[in-house]
């Protein structure tokens, strides 16, 4: 038998947890579909591509994945002219929440959850002492950075909002719009 190519296997060929397109019967508005584990991948281009549109909407439904991208793609969807608007149509957690708390607007589904937790970092190697400590300078730094851009985005203090994230707390629609993460 032979291997599976990319004709036989579409998996293989569509493995990004993003999807950018342009409205076909509206050139100002574009979408974002961030289903699934975000990751350090080149969807930079793809948002580039989007080009100048007046509304972006975010469709989120993602466990998380890594902080660092999840922080640049808010940043650039914030840094964008466009109004962006998020909606959470299943899950947000852990890293999807920086991007929604990094658009102009939040929706949430009535049967969709909130998650935030401790900021955690996978280690797969021999480390000295030294090392050690800065892993936990690097996961301070981190959970420094998030716990100001949820403040922001809630409204809450800096203090309020790490003891949620210390605690993992998982949220209804209604809760996360309480704690001022959904408008």
């Amino acid at each position: 038998m032979g291997k599976a190519n990319s004709q036989t296997n579409p998996k293989s060929t569509n493995n990004k947890f993003w999807q950018f397109r342009n409205l076909a019967d509206d050139d100002q508005k574009a979408e974002l579909l961030l289903y699934g584990d975000i990751s350090e991948r080149s969807w930079w281009d793809d948002l580039a591509a989007l080009g100048d549109v007046k509304e972006i909407t975010v469709y989120i439904n993602s466990g998380g994945g890594d902080v660092f991208a999840a922080q640049a793609i808010g940043n650039m969807l914030e840094r964008n002219a466009a109004t962006v608007t998020a909606h959470i149509d299943g899950l947000c957690a852990s890293a999807a929440t920086i991007v929604a708390c990094h658009a102009d607007k939040v929706v949430a589904a009535a049967d969709g959850s909130y998650m935030v937790h401790p900021v955690s970092m996978g280690v797969c190697d021999y480390l000295t002492a030294e090392d050690m400590k800065n892993c936990l300078k690097a996961l301070e730094t981190i959970r420094s950075s998030i716990i100001a851009l949820y403040a922001k985005k809630s409204g809450k203090t800096e203090d309020e909002c790490a003891k949620w994230m210390d605690e993992t707390n998982w949220w209804t629609a209604t809760e996360a719009k309480e704690k001022g993460f959904v408008d």
